[in-house]
C-alpha cells in the first residue's frame, strides 16, 4: 500500500523553497536551476558608456568592450552635442553607420522608448570598434553607451 501522507510531505518540503530569496544566486526562489539563473546573467544586457569632450574637427574616442561580449544590441548618444555634430561607427573595418547625425540618435530626443537605438551587430573580444566624431564647433562633453549582450 503507497503512503500518500509521505508523498503529501514531500512535495510540501519540496515547494517550501519557492518564494523564498536565495541570496546566493537570485532567481532561484522563482524555481530556476542553477544553470537557468547562470545562463540568465551571461545573457543580460550590460552597457558600457564611453564620455568625451568633442573638438572642432574630428575625435576618435578610445572604445572597448570585454572579451565576454558577444553582440551588440544598441547604442545611444547623450549629452549636450550640436545639431551640426555627425559620426561614423566602424566596426571591424565595416562602415555601419556613415555620416550618421549625432541628434538622430541621442537618447533625450523622448525616442527610442527602450532607451536606446537597436543596433544589432556579432561581436568578440577583439572586436575593433571605431567612433569618429566631428563637430564644427567642439567643446561639447558627449556619452555615447553601447549596449552588449
Amino acid at each position: 500500500m503507497k503512503n500518500y501522507s509521505k508523498a503529501a510531505g514531500r512535495a510540501v518540503g519540496i515547494n517550501s523553497g519557492f518564494g523564498r530569496v536565495n541570496t546566493s544566486h537570485p532567481g532561484q526562489n522563482m524555481g530556476l536551476t542553477l544553470e537557468d539563473v547562470k545562463s540568465l546573467v551571461d545573457n543580460a544586457q550590460k552597457v558600457i558608456g564611453i564620455q568625451f569632450t568633442s573638438v572642432a574637427g574630428t575625435t576618435t574616442p578610445n572604445i572597448q568592450i570585454p572579451a565576454t561580449a558577444k553582440y551588440i544590441v544598441g547604442f545611444c548618444f547623450a549629452g549636450a552635442p550640436a545639431a551640426t555634430d555627425i559620426f561614423t561607427l566602424t566596426i571591424n573595418n565595416e562602415q555601419a553607420i556613415s555620416n550618421g547625425s549625432v541628434i538622430a540618435y541621442q537618447a533625450n530626443t523622448g525616442k527610442p522608448q527602450i532607451g536606446y537605438y537597436d543596433f544589432f551587430r556579432p561581436v568578440a573580444g577583439a572586436t575593433a570598434i571605431n567612433l569618429a566624431y566631428t563637430s564644427l564647433a567642439g567643446g561639447a562633453v558627449v556619452n555615447i553607451q553601447l549596449i552588449y549582450v
